[in-house]
């Protein structure tokens, strides 16, 4: 039988929803349901819960519905949309990954920083693509996935008004040529950072305009407003990067998010997905978490370690745990380095505090007591 190889053919799975919000989001994020609507009263059948959808955040990261559909985005809010489902092909917007085709999974982002977009992978299941094309770091002063360096070892320093990071090749990934003092297009997505002195002092994440490119190594951004030189987990971009990609389906990954562990400080991470942990600094004392019992069976939790912490770590407590064995106790998790992971399952008898423990399905590194 001859192959048959059809152009400009792919498969979304597309339903109409209604997007509660501002602005609807751009072209190829994702966005989950609010199945907490209670427009009529939470006691109510009331079927807009699987119609209503709104920006990725920490409420909803487990309702993931799909992503927005070419011509839909950008438009004015709290209107009927088209949205690509799981269990099919889409363009996803994405961004700090450079992926390569069947390979490489990104992950919906329920971050505030960047709330839909697909980056580092998460856990499997709907929210996750699969990447179906290869895009390496987009060429400079086109639009597309332009740098990442997630290890920390970025710096931002605010002086006289003026922030610049400093990250080896940023300003040639944004087109540096000979002290470029236009602006450039270019967004630089800020997900974590800490003042490297004595880590109380988170960086004011968010994704800044670039400003000015003056040297191969540097960027100026617009807006910043923390003071000192901050270590920064950083990515860019220029406009809104498409990749084609699959949509898996199945049970929820939960979606990812970035936190920034500091100083002695508790730092919360969201319930179900995977929590990456910004580093790159050094803390005096440990930053913690309680991971309180799941509500609900069989729910996953994720965390990975992105920069080194130096002398201290990030302490996640666990509420009710084993470790893989299934016989050995599992009460906290250390997170220190690049890497460090562990992903996590709730195993329970029925559902909510009590009645089951999170057990061990996979880890690396770490320290576990």
């Amino acid at each position: 039988m001859d192959n048959v190889h059809i152009e400009g053919v792919h498969s979304p799975k597309i339903k109409r929803v209604y997007f509660s919000g501002t602005t609807v989001p751009e072209t190829g994020k994702g966005v989950c349901y609010d199945l907490d609507y209670t427009g009529d009263g939470a006691a109510v059948a009331d079927e807009n819960r699987f119609q209503i959808v709104q920006v990725p955040d920490s409420t909803n990261n487990m309702h993931f519905a799909g992503v927005v559909m070419p011509g839909e985005g950008g438009a004015a809010g709290n209107r009927w949309i088209k949205i690509a489902e799981p269990g099919g092909t889409a363009y996803v917007a994405f961004g700090g990954v450079s992926p390569a085709v069947n390979a490489t999974l990104l992950t919906c982002s329920a971050d505030a920083t960047d709330p839909g977009r697909f980056t580092l992978g998460g856990l499997p299941g709907r929210g996750t693509a699969r990447a179906l094309q290869t895009s390496t770091a987009g060429v400079a002063n086109t639009e597309g996935n332009k740098f990442a360096l997630l290890d920390g070892s970025a710096v931002i320093a605010t002086a006289a008004g003026v922030s610049t990071i400093t990250a080896t090749g940023i300003g040639t990934a944004c087109g540096y040529v000979a002290a470029l003092t236009a602006p450039t297009g270019d967004t630089v997505a800020l997900i974590g950072g800490a003042v490297d002195a004595d880590s109380d002092i988170s960086a004011v994440v968010g994704e800044y305009a670039v400003a000015t490119v003056p040297t191969a190594d540097t960027v100026t951004i617009s807006g910043y407003t923390n003071p000192g030189d901050t270590d920064v987990v950083v990515y860019v971009r220029k406009g809104n990067p498409l990749l084609f990609a699959y949509l898996q389906d199945g049970e929820e990954s939960g979606c990812i998010e970035y936190i920034t562990p500091t100083n002695a400080d508790a730092v919360a991470s969201m319930v179900g997905g995977r929590t990456y942990v910004c580093g790159g600094w050094t803390m005096a004392a440990d930053s913690t978490f309680t991971l309180a019992d799941a509500l609900t069976d069989d729910m996953r939790k994720s965390f990975m370690g992105l920069g080194t912490l130096t002398t201290k770590e990030y302490v996640v407590t666990v509420t009710s745990g084993l470790q893989g064995d299934v016989t050995t106790g599992l009460s906290t998790y250390e997170i220190n380095a690049a890497g460090d992971f562990v992903d996590l399952r709730w195993h329970g008898i029925g559902s909510g505090a009590g009645t089951g423990v999170w057990v061990i399905e996979g880890q690396v590194g770490g320290t576990i007591t």
